[in-house]
């Protein structure tokens, strides 16, 4: 198949929750058309990445997470020296052509003035399934990591834990690089893989529409 342009509004399939993919393996291999198909788990296929993004959506209120941008901006060039090109910006490819990693937190300052709160990086796409004319959409994940913390500021145990995240992130990719399945994969898409990706403005002005931010 070729590689596929999408559009999707993230901030509203990331409400709607996960959906998993995953099939009995040992059904659908019995099956004699599908004899020839290759299949990569979602924790190999990371190795395909070559380009991705990184949104944060910050939903912690009384002052106790203010590095947000820092953060961000180290988590970029933590990828960029493991040879992924990040941007700061949407872009309209699909996974794994690039990967939409989100950075999110939620917390709060209690009356006691301690900060409380939880953070996640994930690498996020949508979903479908459908029942007659009916289409079910949903997010799916190929990489999330969670933590908690507490203190009088987030600031340093959010940036610790997304540090190590990213860094976990990172080692997955240039580990799974080296999967038999991965580097024929790569080998076969390279010019695709590798391309400079479309940015989600781009695809716009290349369809000609204006779709909504919300």
């Amino acid at each position: 198949m070729g590689k596929g342009k999408f559009f999707s509004n993230k901030k509203t399939t990331r409400v709607i929750g996960a959906i998993s993919l995953s099939v009995p393996i040992a059904v659908f291999l019995s099956n004699p058309a599908y004899a020839q198909i290759n299949l990569l788990n979602s924790n190999e296929s990371l190795g395909l990445i070559h380009s991705a993004s990184i949104e944060v959506f910050d939903d912690v209120t009384g002052g106790c997470w203010t590095n947000a941008e820092a953060i961000k901006q180290k988590a970029r060039l933590t990828l960029e020296q493991s040879g992924v090109s990040v941007y700061l910006e949407e872009l309209s490819e699909n996974y794994p052509y690039s990967a939409s990693i989100y950075i999110e937190a939620f917390g709060k300052r209690s009356e006691s003035s301690v900060c409380f709160g939880s953070i996640e990086v994930a690498i996020g796409d949508t979903s479908s399934r459908s029942i007659g004319e009916t289409y079910l959409l949903g997010s799916i994940y190929f990489y999330r990591d969670r933590s908690v913390a507490m203190g009088r500021s987030l600031n340093e145990p959010f940036s610790k834990s997304v540090e190590e995240s990213i860094n976990k992130l990172a080692a997955e990719i240039i580990s799974k690089r080296r999967n038999e399945d991965v580097k024929q994969l790569i080998d076969q898409h390279e010019e695709e893989l590798k391309a400079e990706p479309e940015t989600r403005d781009e695809w716009e002005e290349r369809m000609n529409i204006d779709l909504p931010n919300s």
